[in-house]
């Protein structure tokens, strides 16, 4: 082969080179994860918020109802929820019709130990405790004043916790109804400002930070 044909055979064949990579299709770039939208909820309180407890006098049922007890003196002073000053109303689980009693008070949550099983409500979330931790001795003593006559306060603590979980929720959601304090519960701990309170967390709420309540300190 003549000099010439080999120099056009070889221009030839990067002509077709360069053809081939111009026209090969471009690979479609990842796309971005998107974040996933919030679920808003329709507001359905009235205004007051009103915590309710089914409990198991086997369980620690007295315990429970004095945390909540507890609980609820302090947010009420700490200042109040909506229109006015949080309700609590308490029903043993031997009763049968007890989850329904609470919801014609108006509950917008229940509190109740994991020992009683209660049939699921649309827009009645239950959050559940587990007596495991016998109040420090400051708490012991705030509750001893509420209950002289109980001599075992374990599961005080997760109750009182549970309450005030229940009231900082429906701050977050700016709505006292049950499906509001749901949509919220998770919201009450995710922050990066320790509190230990009611009135700890709306003062660091009110300061600008994101409350993460970590239960009493006492």
């Amino acid at each position: 082969m003549s000099r010439a044909r080999t120099s056009a055979a070889i221009g030839l064949a990067a002509f077709i080179a360069l053809a081939a990579v111009g026209c090969a299709p471009e690979t479609p770039a990842e796309p971005e994860p998107t974040a996933a939208p919030a679920i808003e909820v329709e507001p359905s309180g009235d205004g007051v918020l009103v915590i309710g407890t089914v409990t198991d006098a086997a369980a620690g049922g007295a315990a429970i109802v004095a945390g909540v007890e507890l609980a609820v003196r302090e947010i009420n002073q700490a200042g109040s929820i909506g229109d006015g000053p949080v309700q609590v109303y308490h029903r043993a689980a031997s009763n049968p019709s007890a989850v329904d009693e609470l919801v014609a008070r108006g509950a917008d949550v229940v509190i109740a130990p994991a020992s009683v099983v209660l049939e699921a409500r649309e827009g009645l979330p239950v959050i559940v405790v587990t007596p495991s931790t016998a109040p420090s001795e400051q708490m012991l003593a705030v509750l001893q004043q509420l209950e002289p006559a109980l001599a075992d306060f374990t599961g005080a603590t997760e109750a009182y916790a549970a309450a005030v979980e229940a009231a900082l929720a429906a701050v977050l959601a700016e709505d006292d109804g049950g499906a509001s304090i749901e949509a919220q519960l998770a919201k009450v701990s995710a922050g990066d400002a320790e509190c230990f309170s009611f009135g700890e967390c709306l003062s660091a709420r009110a300061a600008g930070f994101e409350m993460a309540f970590a239960g009493p300190s006492r």
